[in-house]
């Protein structure tokens, strides 16, 4: 920079400088933000990518015609990260059990690796180290679509159609069925007002809790053998979550995972596992893990 200018030129330049960089700061942050999205995200392309390879390798007609039901799904010595930092791991050394009539409480803090988790059991993730088994099976690339699997999100995507419409989504429709899910998912009173109604775009004409139990119907209606909710009664009132609960220990469902926020909803699971920074502090039976963790005693009950 050339000192010989005038100070107050001087200072103008450096205080144009220093303005441009300030209104310059939300632009840059804004790009680092949406350049970690770009590379947290390229491990699920790549699955997606691999996904739409599997289906010219294997065609559909290659494909069993019913799916397979779950007996049985074992993590062992699983590790995964999201490629960002090879050698930090978001996952670390888990190892689950599970068999049939389980249902397994997942529990811990924001960003402890529960929805990870879920993604893996999914097939949507694959393991940086250690494998999962189903049914005493190594699952490999492209295996989980021949299990009959279902998941409720914490966020549900919901179409501009009708209730019916949004619980069956692309399965034949089944009237009794139908009847069934919708009083299971705490849905009458909403199914005889807006019976043949449009939800909205994405149910924008509906409140959350109505949207979770349209998301839990349609996870009914699909009759999985396993199923997987992530935080699905967080914006239920505790009649109506209570009401699903129970009915969800009802359906012929083999496995189920729940992961929640609100502990008094694990009540009817009878294994937890405790998760914390990606790893799983305890595991277990219920009875057992709260044995061992005393501060969870005032969520559970004792009938349960």
């Amino acid at each position: 920079m050339n000192t010989s200018l005038p100070q107050e030129r001087l200072i103008a330049i450096i205080s144009f400088i220093s303005l441009s960089v300030i209104r310059m700061l939300p632009s840059i942050t804004s790009l680092n933000i949406n350049l970690n999205n770009i590379t947290s995200h390229l491990h699920s392309l790549e699955i997606i990518n691999n996904y739409l390879n599997l289906k010219i390798i294997y065609p559909k007609k290659n494909l069993p015609n019913k799916k397979i039901r779950i007996n049985s799904l074992k993590f062992k010595n699983v590790f995964f990260n999201y490629g960002v930092d090879k050698k930090n791991f978001t996952m670390k050394d888990i190892n689950v059990e599970l068999s049939k009539s389980d249902i397994l409480g997942v529990l811990g803090k924001s960003g402890s690796g529960k929805t990870t988790f879920a993604d893996l059991t999914l097939g949507l993730l694959k393991p940086s180290k250690g494998n999962i088994y189903i049914n005493n099976n190594q699952i490999v690339d492209g295996s989980f679509e021949n299990f009959d699997i279902s998941y409720v999100p914490q966020s549900i995507n919901l179409v501009d159609d009708n209730l019916k419409e949004n619980i069956t989504l692309g399965h034949d429709f089944d009237n009794n069925l139908m009847n069934k899910v919708i009083s299971f998912s705490d849905l009458e009173e909403f199914h005889k007002i807006k019976q043949d109604k449009s939800i909205g775009e994405d149910g924008s004409k509906i409140s959350g809790g109505q949207k979770q139990r349209i998301g839990i119907a349609r996870a009914f209606y699909s009759k999985p053998s396993l199923l997987i909710l992530d935080e699905p009664t967080s914006e239920l009132d505790y009649e109506s979550e209570n009401k699903i609960m129970k009915n969800l220990q009802k359906q012929n469902i083999d496995i189920i995972i729940l992961i929640a926020h609100r502990l008094n909803t694990l009540n009817i699971c009878n294994k937890l596992a405790i998760f914390k920074e990606g790893k799983i502090l305890d595991f277990g039976l219920k009875d057992q893990v709260i044995n061992n963790n005393k501060e969870l005693e005032k969520y559970f009950n004792s009938k349960t």
